[in-house]
């Protein structure tokens, strides 16, 4: 039998050849995590074999830390596919389900035109806050339809609503926007207030950010009427003092 020489060279080209038709265990781990997003922010189905990250237990309190690669790909996914809605001057202090008719009649109007054909599905809205909502289309063409649109008008019940649209926000990013969008002034929310500590509030706030510019009337909680949520606008020289949290210890319990 006759041996054949092949060159060094060869040899490496033809093994990296055949490596590059068999995906790698990251590559299918990422292709895996990706259909558990899909099928987690379009369906609702949420995943059970995720790496959930690490536990840490203290008393009957439990934090987790994420895994960072996955939770980057969470990221990725939902800022290529994510929509922030922003609602601007009178529409801020919609009620929560009004904001949800404001995006859903967008959703109506697609269905009514036939705008992105007959299978066209209704997508996911989550009201994170006054004036920002997230909405998931369920196709990647309505997402870019809405980034492409920018800011648009809407009339509801005979009131015109802007809105403006833009990529998916961290909440970090979110917080950062914040501190952005006015030169006057900010704005804070302390949400889930108990009756019996509304009358320290102002003063907390100020003692602890800055001066009150404007308090807004209090808003009945959306999970309990008995809560309710209230919103000041801060000098804006007092960005550097932002607390995320402001806890109110009774002198004593009752």
């Amino acid at each position: 039998m006759e041996a054949i020489h092949i060159p060094l060279g060869a040899q490496e080209t033809g093994a990296q050849g055949d490596r590059a038709q068999v995906p790698n265990d990251n590559v299918l781990e990422e292709k895996r995590v990706k259909q558990m997003m899909r099928a987690c922010y379009e369906d609702g189905i949420l995943p059970a074999n995720i790496d959930g990250g690490t536990m840490e237990v203290n008393g009957r309190e439990v934090t987790f830390v994420l895994n960072n690669s996955i939770d980057e790909l969470k990221v990725r996914w939902l800022k290529a596919r994510t929509v922030t809605v922003i609602f601007r001057d009178g529409a801020i202090f919609l009620p929560r389900r009004v904001k949800e008719d404001v995006i859903r009649a967008y959703k109506d109007g697609w269905m009514r035109d036939d705008t992105f054909g007959a299978n066209f599905k209704r997508g996911r809205i989550k009201v994170e806050s006054l004036n920002v909502a997230s909405y998931v289309p369920r196709i990647q063409e309505i997402t870019d339809w809405m980034l492409n649109k920018k800011t648009d008008f809407i009339d509801l019940g005979g009131t015109t609503y802007r809105t403006e649209f833009k990529p998916w926000m961290t909440r970090a990013e979110v917080r950062d926007w914040r501190m952005t969008i006015d030169d006057k002034f900010f704005w804070v929310v302390a949400v889930g207030v108990r009756l019996d500590e509304m009358v320290f509030l102002r003063d907390h706030v100020e003692r602890a950010i800055g001066r009150v510019v404007k308090a807004h009337l209090p808003e009945a909680g959306e999970v309990d009427p008995k809560l309710v949520n209230l919103q000041f606008d801060i000098d804006s020289s007092r960005k550097e003092f932002m607390k995320d949290k402001i806890w109110i210890k009774p002198a004593r319990e009752t």
